[in-house]
């Protein structure tokens, strides 16, 4: 199994990811909880009206994980069996906001529930103290497509958002 992860918004920098299957340990604040329709309007910076937003803000020098809540879109019994692609904007890409691919921390299935995928966001050093992250700092799209285990299997894409400011 391999995430393409897509950086630069609809510039692909393909690189396959191996995705990992574990227990998936987030609190509740850094956990997205994705909804069942997501209208498809987008707003400013190419976020869609009705994406979640994580509640607890992301500081450009932590190393934390986060997750997608992917329950609502389910039936009964259903798991993710795979996480197709994982998406941010060209804007975070221009702040040096990526996704850790290093083999601990690339995205993982909980293997529990099977309904959370966990990701594990950087700043890339030199940006840690961009202005942009000072006061209300920026609110970034995160896109997750993932596919089931149902069969046939079912493909879901949701965006969420993360804040990125200085705590």
């Amino acid at each position: 199994m391999f995430v393409t992860l897509l950086l630069a918004g609809a510039v692909a920098a393909d690189e396959a990811v191996s995705v990992r299957h574990g227990p998936v340990s987030v609190p509740a604040e850094r956990v997205a909880a994705v909804a069942r329709v997501q209208a498809s309007s987008t707003a400013a910076a190419g976020i869609p009206y009705g994406a979640v937003e994580w509640r607890q803000p992301y500081d450009p020098a932590d190393h934390a994980p986060y997750a997608f809540d992917f329950s609502a879109l389910f039936d009964d019994g259903e798991k993710i069996a795979d996480i197709l692609s994982l998406r941010l904007s060209s804007a975070a890409a221009a702040l040096g906001i990526t996704v850790d691919t290093a083999a601990q921390f690339s995205p993982m299935i909980d293997d529990g529930a099977g309904v959370l995928a966990q990701v594990w966001f950087l700043v890339s050093e030199p940006q840690q103290d961009n202005a942009s992250f000072s006061a209300a700092g920026v609110k970034m799209p995160v896109t997750m497509q993932v596919e089931t285990d149902a069969n046939p299997p079912k493909i879901y894409e949701r965006t969420a958002v993360l804040p990125v400011r200085q705590l």
